[in-house]
């Protein structure tokens, strides 16, 4: 997932831990920023969907930024889905 989202001009990664089950990703619009709330509904007509980050903030969220799982998919469904999301934005 890392290598396909590497220079996105949609999102890029936040953080690209070894371990655990996801990705956190920001998207970049305006001024570096965008909220991801309009873009869920598009996403899941797209047949994809992410988690909104905001609420995994303790203070001062950051709607730009969403959790991407790869925990079940193997490369070519995540290369498929950032694909669709990519579409989506």
């Amino acid at each position: 997932m890392a290598n396909r989202c590497a220079g996105s001009w949609v999102m890029r990664l936040h953080s690209t831990n070894a371990g655990g089950m996801f990705f956190w990703a920001r998207l970049t619009g305006a001024n570096g920023k965008g909220s991801n709330a309009p873009t869920l509904p598009s996403a899941i007509d797209q047949g994809v969907a992410f988690v909104p980050g905001a609420p995994f903030f303790a203070h001062d969220p950051d709607l730009s930024t969403l959790r991407l799982s790869f925990a079940t998919a193997d490369v070519a469904k995540i290369e498929e889905g950032i694909g669709r999301l990519a579409r989506a934005l």
